[in-house]
C-alpha cells in the first residue's frame, strides 16, 4: 500500500483566481504523485462549505472533482474524512464519483504498523464548547432543517458564518499540534503506531517517543502532504517535494514551516 494524504484546501463557494491557482498546484500534485499511490485520502475541509440537497450539489471547483474521479476510473481508492467545513455530505461522492465517505475516524492496518486518520476536529479535550457544536450540527434534525433553506439562502448563511470564523480564528492564538497529544496518547496506549490529523493548518511530523504524530498541513498556504507506505512516513511540500524534519514533543511551537489556523 502506498497512501497519499492531503487536507484543508478550503476552497471558497465561488471559485476565484487565487483558488483556482491552488487548485492547480494540487492538480499537478495528483498528476504527479497519485500515480504509483494505492489510495489517496482527502483529510477533511476540501471545501470551504459543502451541502448537497436532493437535486442540487455546489457547482463550483468541478475541476477537482473530476480529477477525483479520474483516480478512481485509474484504479485508486479514494477516501473522503469529513471536516469541520464539509461534513455535511450526502451520497454524491459515493453515487457519482466512485469515493468512499469514511467515518470521523478510522484505523488502518499496513503491514507491521498501524494508523489512525482523522480530520481532527473535536481532538482537543478542553475544547468543550466545539464538542457540544459539533454533535448539534452533525444531528439529523440540524441537517434536514437546513434542507428546507432555499440554496441561494442556505449558501449566503453559509459564507457569511464561513467568514466570521476565520476572522474569529485570526485573532485567537494559533493552534499547535501540541493540543493534539492527549487525544494522540491515548491512540498510542491502543497500539497504534502514528496518529495523522489535519485541521490545524500547521504541517508537522513529531516523533513523541510513543508513536508519530503528524499534521497533513494544508493546502492554503503550505502546500503539503503526506506519503505513507509500509515502511515510511513522509511529509512532503508542493512543487519542492521535499521531505519535512522529523522534529520531537520540544519543537510543537516551532513547526518547520510557518503556521496557519484552523
Amino acid at each position: 500500500a502506498r497512501i497519499l494524504i492531503f487536507s484543508d484546501l478550503h476552497l471558497p463557494q465561488r471559485a476565484t483566481a487565487e483558488s483556482a491557482g491552488r487548485l492547480n498546484l494540487l492538480s499537478e500534485m495528483l498528476a504527479s504523485e497519485a500515480t504509483n499511490a494505492t489510495h489517496v485520502v482527502l483529510l477533511g475541509d476540501v471545501f470551504d462549505f459543502w451541502f448537497e440537497y436532493p437535486h442540487l450539489v455546489p457547482n463550483s471547483h468541478h475541476r477537482l472533482l473530476w480529477d477525483l474521479r479520474t483516480l478512481v476510473v485509474a484504479g485508486k481508492k479514494v477516501i473522503f474524512f469529513p471536516g469541520n467545513h464539509d461534513y455535511w455530505i450526502g451520497d454524491f461522492y459515493e453515487r457519482e464519483l466512485g469515493l468512499r465517505v469514511a467515518r470521523d475516524l478510522e484505523t488502518w492496518s499496513m503491514g507491521d504498523q498501524t494508523i489512525v486518520l482523522t480530520h481532527g476536529d473535536g481532538c482537543d479535550p478542553h475544547d468543550k464548547g466545539y464538542h457540544l457544536l459539533k454533535r448539534i450540527l452533525r444531528a439529523r434534525l440540524a441537517i434536514k432543517a437546513f434542507s428546507l433553506v432555499h440554496p441561494e439562502v442556505a449558501f449566503a448563511i453559509a459564507r457569511v458564518v464561513s467568514a466570521l470564523s476565520r476572522k474569529a480564528s485570526e485573532k485567537k492564538k494559533t493552534w499547535h499540534n501540541s493540543r493534539f497529544m492527549p487525544f494522540a496518547s491515548r491512540m498510542f496506549t491502543r497500539g497504534i503506531d502514528a496518529v495523522i490529523v489535519g485541521h490545524s493548518h500547521t504541517p508537522q511530523i513529531v516523533d513523541t517517543g510513543s508513536g508519530l504524530l503528524i499534521n497533513s498541513g494544508d493546502w492554503l498556504k503550505h502546500m503539503t502532504y503526506c506519503m505513507v507506505t509500509e515502511k515510511v512516513i513522509e511529509l512532503r511540500a508542493w512543487p519542492s517535494q521535499e521531505c519535512l524534519p522529523i522534529q520531537g514533543v520540544a519543537d510543537f511551537e516551532n513547526p518547520p514551516l510557518s503556521e496557519g489556523s484552523c
